[in-house]
């Protein structure tokens, strides 16, 4: 949220953001000015080469506020662990305190894996001494890479296994 603390009137306020293109991948955008949610068309740019996102907000009444909403999602391949996000905000009127212009959040990304096994026989029945083949099918669901994933299969213990 853009909040303008006055004296007067900030005008042409624009915000910037710049998204991680390593876990953030930019879906869209809107603005909702004021208390009562009025919102318009939201003028920005994004440009996908460097995740930079710039949003017009317009002049805004001191005691103002304007809230700019970003749309992304989380990349499947996505790093893990804390990630930062700093967001910029200026207006062409003078401000006397620049240093709450800028203003940071964090989040965690974990990544998930929804593994699933299938086992089938190669015959509805089989025959004392005779061979028998499992087929066993492991998948992942996402939306993260499985890593390190392991496979245990215990067989009977009067079963030998073969190649």
């Amino acid at each position: 949220s853009v909040v303008n603390l006055g004296p007067d009137q900030a005008v042409d306020v624009r915000t910037t953001d710049i998204l991680d293109l390593a876990r953030l991948t930019f879906t869209s955008a809107s603005l909702q000015v004021g208390p009562e949610g009025a919102g318009g068309p939201l003028t920005f740019t994004y440009d996908p080469s460097n995740g930079t996102f710039s949003a017009l907000v317009g002049d805004l009444d001191a005691g103002g506020t304007a809230t700019v909403t970003i749309f992304a999602d989380v990349r499947s391949d996505a790093p893990t662990g804390t990630a930062f996000n700093t967001a910029q905000t200026a207006s062409l009127r003078f401000d006397p305190d620049l240093t709450n212009n800028t203003a940071t959040s964090n989040y965690e990304l974990a990544a998930v894996a929804d593994l699933a096994v299938v086992k089938t026989a190669g015959a509805q029945q089989a025959s004392v001494g005779s061979p028998l083949l499992y087929t066993l099918v492991v998948t992942n669901s996402g939306p993260s890479a499985a890593t390190s994933a392991t496979l245990v299969d215990d067989l009977p213990a009067d079963a030998q296994l073969g190649q």
